[in-house]
């Protein structure tokens, strides 16, 4: 019986956890013009704007 509460709190932690969306926070401590920087900044806002999710 112990190890099928378990499972079962588990199973409920994992959908839980499955039904939300993902949350991307992003720090840049480069001024906009540092091409490597800016680089990684656009590879992860195209997908989201893409996605429509994406907050300012």
């Amino acid at each position: 019986m112990k190890s099928f509460t378990i499972l079962l709190a588990a199973f409920t932690l994992l959908t839980g956890c499955a039904s939300a969306p993902p949350k991307v926070f992003y720090i840049n401590s480069y001024h906009p013009g540092y091409s490597s920087s800016d680089a990684i900044a656009d590879g992860i806002r195209e997908p989201l704007l893409r996605a429509n999710n994406f907050l300012f």
